[in-house]
């Protein structure tokens, strides 16, 4: 959960792009893992099925709702597993809008994780407090 309080004089300028998850997964060498979720729903008979996707070297993937409803086309809760040793990552963004997640692998060993609200622009009001999830 992101809190944003403004204390100063004046109104804050206009803040975009908040990722309320923004994190770097690092290993001593160059290691293989998969991103499971789960598709959302659309009022279809695969509603909810899962989906496994390999996080390769290099590899960029951009995964957001559609419709401004949290689980319109994917859900937003995630499991990064590695096998050796079996080991993972579950999270999940609680926001109830329009939301958009990106995992982006490097050539060596690092995976960066981003998430949050998708086409967040605003300004904070002085004296005003605003809660994000």
């Amino acid at each position: 959960m992101l809190n944003f309080k403004n204390n100063g004089s004046q109104d804050t300028p206009i803040l975009s792009e908040i990722k309320a998850i923004d994190f770097k997964v690092v290993r001593n060498t160059i290691w293989k893992c998969v991103l499971h979720y789960n598709k959302g729903a659309r009022a279809s008979g695969n509603d909810f099925d899962p989906y496994e996707m390999p996080l390769g070297l290099g590899a960029r993937v951009h995964l957001r709702t559609i419709g401004g409803r949290p689980s319109n086309g994917i859900m937003p809760y995630f499991n990064i597993a590695w096998p050796r040793p079996q080991r993972g990552l579950i999270f999940a963004i609680g926001w109830p809008g329009q939301w958009q997640a990106s995992f982006l692998r490097d050539a060596g060993t690092t995976l960066k994780i981003q998430g949050g609200k998708k086409n967040h622009t605003s300004n904070y009001i002085q004296g005003k407090k605003s809660v994000h999830h």
